[in-house]
Formats: structure tokens, sequence, C-alpha cells
């Protein structure tokens, strides 16, 4: 008897999404699938806060942070300034000050042990090897500040917005560490960027005010998603979890929640999927159908891509997993627990 887990049996995040949680003076936002909690940076006294699925929100010990925070495995890295500090979770004990002599580190992304840091005022992308905790210049002489940054899983790059009028989407290539404009708008005041699971992008602007979706290979302008009760948005994180973008607004001091369309299929969704269906068995992930598969880790690295054309079985380690799977009409994301 097959286990058929078309969604995962485990809850994540019962988070009201339709609520706004007071967070003084907060710039940014980030999350631990293995918590289940939200955990928030606040520039006034430059302290760190959590909050568990039951929307409760606490300090996190005396961990400290200026700006961007980033959630990778058992640690919060923080922007502290010219510095990154790291914080063992899920208690906040200091394990790591890395001094990267930057002058306004801003956002922060990661891709595996390595972890991006833009500084606004040198207009740098900073680099850590979170294995020797040695940082570096990644990328130079950046025309406009740079802002929110992001590990695109989707098309293997760095993708940052910038700050001012006309404000530019740039790419990374990691090959290289060569940048290019991928996308220049008419929105002035970019600050966060974030991810879905189509790999279609969500930025935050002051001027206008509002949250944008872009596509992944930047074909279109950016379209507002008419987020409300947002002011002067900064940091933001796309949940793929639960189709929920947390934004963090600066101007209202709250955190709000907005609940996306979600870009995985649900059990009624099956009849129109290009797979017949998705099941975990052992330590095996089934997938029956046609289609071009890729299958995600919860970090969003890519761990397996193939054409499945009838049925194929993927032997993965106990997790939970994404698997995409496109045909020349449809994709299709579904969550499974590998057991």
């Amino acid at each position: 008897m097959r286990h058929l887990l078309l969604l995962s049996v485990i809850a994540f995040t019962t988070l009201n999404l339709n609520a706004q949680i007071d967070v003084l003076s907060v710039e940014s936002v980030d999350y631990s699938e293995k918590y289940d909690t939200y955990y928030f940076s606040k520039k006034s006294n430059q302290t760190i806060q959590k909050m568990d699925a039951s929307n409760v929100v606490t300090d996190l010990g005396t961990a400290t942070g200026v700006q961007g925070i980033e959630v990778v495995g058992d640690t919060l890295w923080a922007c502290a300034g010219g510095s990154v500090k790291g914080y063992l979770l899920p208690d906040g004990e200091l394990v790591a000050t890395i001094d990267l002599g930057g002058s306004d580190l801003n956002g922060m992304t990661h891709y595996g042990n390595d972890l991006y840091i833009s500084d606004w005022s040198q207009k740098k992308i900073f680099h850590i090897n979170l294995l020797t905790l040695i940082g570096y210049t990644y990328v130079t002489g950046i025309p406009k500040s740079p802002n929110g940054i992001i590990y695109d899983d989707y098309s293997d790059r760095l993708v940052f917005v910038t700050w001012g009028n006309n404000a530019s989407i740039y790419e990374i290539d990691m090959a290289d560490s060569s940048y290019t404009v991928a996308l220049t708008t008419t929105l002035g005041k970019m600050d966060g960027i974030a991810i879905d699971c189509d790999g279609d992008f969500y930025i935050s602007t002051w001027s206008p005010v509002q949250i944008s979706k872009v596509p992944n290979d930047f074909s279109s302008a950016p379209a507002d998603i008419g987020a409300t009760g947002i002011a002067k948005p900064a940091d933001i994180y796309y949940n793929r979890l639960n189709d929920s973008l947390a934004i963090a607004n600066a101007g209202n001091n709250t955190v709000s929640f907005e609940h996306l369309p979600s870009c995985t299929v649900g059990i009624e969704d099956i009849a129109k999927a290009p797979v017949a269906s998705i099941w975990a068995y052992r330590n095996t992930i089934n997938i029956e159908g046609n289609g071009n598969a890729t299958i995600f880790n919860l970090m969003g690295q890519k761990i397996h891509q193939s054409k499945v054309n009838g049925r194929s079985a993927i032997s993965l380690s106990k997790g939970i997993y994404f698997v995409k799977v496109s045909s020349e009409s449809r994709n299709t994301t579904r969550k499974v627990y590998v057991e």
C-alpha cells in the first residue's frame, strides 16, 4: 500500500495570515522551518525578537542586530553595522562575530554555506564562508545603493534591489561575481526582495508604497499585488510552506502577512496537474505522469532534476521536500515528507 502525501501531514505555522503583529521599529523578517518561528530585527534598540506559531512575540535572548537577518540551519545571522553576528537557535546564544569592515550592512541571503550581505553605504556585496567564518568583498562598484538581496534557486544567481528613483534590479553571475541590470523600473526606493515556489520575485518599495511581483525572467514590469496595511515596507520573506508573504513595515511598526495565490497544488487540483500523482514511501519520492521534475529541499537548494515519462522513483534521506513538475501547459509544486 502506497502512502499518498500530496500535502505534508505536518502542520506548519498556524499564524493568522490576516493578522498584523506589532513590532516596534521593525526592519527585517525571516523564518525558521525547523522551529516554525518568525524572527524580527528592530532598528531602534537593535534587538531581535521571535514569534512562535501561537503568535507570541518574545526577545531572542540578548541577540542584537540592526537590519538584515538570515536563518541558516540552527544559526540566525544578523547585520550589525559593519559586522555580522551569529546566534544559535532556539535561545539566541552569540556564537560568532565577523567584522567585514562594512559601513551599513543591510540585506542578507544565503546558498548552502555561503552568506551574501549588501552594504548600502559602500555599495558593495560581501561574502562569508560559513565553514571558515571568513568574509571578503564579493562585488564592488555598484552604481546605486544595494538593499534587499536573494538567492534565486531557479536560475542559480543572486538578485538584489536598489534604492533611489527609477530603481533597478540587478543579477549576479555566481560563476564570476559579475553583475548586470536585470530590469530598470519606474519604482523608487526598493527595499526588500523575496522569491516564491515558481521562482517569481516580490519587491517592496516606498515610492509608491506597495509590494510588486516580477516574473523570474524579468519579461514584464513589476505588478502591484494590492497588499494592505503596509507603510514603508522594508524587508520581506516568502514562506513556501504556506504561500504567505511576511512584510516588515517600518512606517507603522507592524509585521503584516499577505496570503497569496498558492503556487502549490492541493488535492482538489489533481485532475488539472501534469502528473497523475506524487507520493512518498519509505525513502523514495514517487512521481507518476509526464513532465520535467525538480526537487528542492527546505533550504531552497535544487537537489534533483530529471524528465518523467511514466513513473519515476527518487531515493532521498528523511525530510521535507518540494517537488516541482513542469509541462508545456502547467507547473505543479507539491510538498512531500520522506520518512
